[in-house]
């Protein structure tokens, strides 16, 4: 809706009014039954557009299911074949550099070691016990080699607490011994005291 000067006045008035609010004067424009025929015509419009787009979007439809994608080659298999390779030859490179540098081994082998760690943990508490150091994560706050050919690691934290034989909680500090190999804890051990 749009304001049109008044002819007489100069007052603003809508275009859909049949006449001006200030004066009084007749419109002179298009009458009602013209409006009538233009409304109908946008409407008509708008439904042949909204027509449109669902006939292009149906097309495409059609187009993709009908049109697969196209099947690799043999040489594009052979070079992917070959990049697989390459990728697992220079992961194992990767590996094997990583096993000898103790803080990359154990970064990569805490995420397995933790779950299992904890459960042993908590297993060798002779009373009840609660974590300090958050829910998920139990705390390894040292790493050293245990066999460092073998790539087993012993994790050492301070997280937990144990309740002594009178009811207190005493800070215990802890050590995990892992083997990445077969995803396995080794041995527990809780020591008096924090880190």
């Amino acid at each position: 809706m749009a304001l049109i000067k008044c002819s007489e006045c100069g007052g603003k008035l809508s275009t859909k009014a049949n006449s001006c609010p200030h004066c009084g004067a007749v419109r002179i424009g298009e009458s009602l039954e013209d409006q009538s025929v233009r409304e109908a015509k946008e409407r008509i419009s708008h439904k042949r557009k909204v027509l449109f787009v669902i006939v292009v979007c149906v097309a495409f439809v059609v187009f993709v299911s009908t049109h697969p994608a196209k099947e690799p080659t043999d040489l594009e298999k052979a070079q992917d074949a070959i990049a697989a390779d390459v990728a697992m030859e220079r992961q194992k490179a990767d590996d094997a550099a990583c096993a000898k540098d103790l803080q990359c081994w154990a970064k990569k082998v805490e995420p397995d070691a933790s779950y299992p760690c904890k459960k042993a943990i908590e297993k060798s508490t002779e009373f009840a016990f609660r974590w300090t150091g958050g829910l998920v994560d139990i705390g390894f706050q040292q790493i050293r080699w245990l066999d460092q050919s073998s790539g087993k690691i012993t994790f050492i934290g301070d997280t937990i607490e144990v309740q002594n034989m009178y009811g207190a909680y005493e800070p215990r500090t802890y050590e995990c011994d892992y083997d990445p190999a077969t995803k396995s804890v080794i041995k527990t051990t809780l020591y008096h005291g924090r880190i």
